[in-house]
């Protein structure tokens, strides 16, 4: 039987069976669309080994790389949507919570992670939209719009891994 802290962290996360089943959900959700994200954005890096060549399969491959990216901007989104609504208001917020209650209940890293996470995958999306439209961009325009979005986007996901491991650093398998 859990004490102390723990069991009151138990309770805030999951007051009623209702609020248990959305975070199942929603975290079921998580883990489908960046294991199919994934799944899309592995095969879209190998399949130029394979001899997968030319201009229709780099369009292909374009696409399939946007979709792999849009499945983690939504995994990235219902991380997002999860942290903002772990209140118990009884109605769901969507995109702009009151931060003050959700520094309540969750820890700063925790907050720093998801957002960073969330917004590196929004800033990481243009490049991949970019590969889709045939234009022709100046250097400058190239540098600005895809490699320094390829830079802000890692270092965001530099940011919230780190963030995650901030956050799981004082857990053992024992509180999982």
């Amino acid at each position: 039987r859990r004490q102390g802290v723990e069991a009151h962290a138990q309770e805030i996360w999951h007051p009623t069976p209702q609020k248990f089943d959305f975070f199942y959900t929603v975290s079921y959700w998580v883990a489908i669309v960046f294991t199919v994200g994934s799944l899309l954005l592995t095969f879209s890096n190998f399949a130029p080994l394979f001899g997968m060549q030319g201009a229709i399969y780099l369009r292909v491959l374009h696409w399939i790389d946007f979709t792999g990216d849009l499945c983690f901007t939504i995994g990235t989104y219902l991380a997002y949507f999860e942290l903002i609504n772990t209140q118990d208001s009884g109605r769901l917020i969507y995109f702009f919570p009151n931060w003050a209650t959700v520094k309540e209940r969750v820890s700063l890293e925790s907050q720093v992670g998801v957002v960073s996470l969330f917004v590196a995958m929004l800033v990481w999306d243009i490049p991949a939209a970019l590969d889709l439209v045939d234009v022709e961009l100046s250097d400058l325009a190239d540098l600005l719009l895809r490699d320094l979005l390829l830079f802000l986007g890692g270092l965001g996901f530099l940011i919230g891994g780190i963030c995650e491991v901030i956050h799981n650093w004082s857990r053992s398998a024992r509180d999982f």
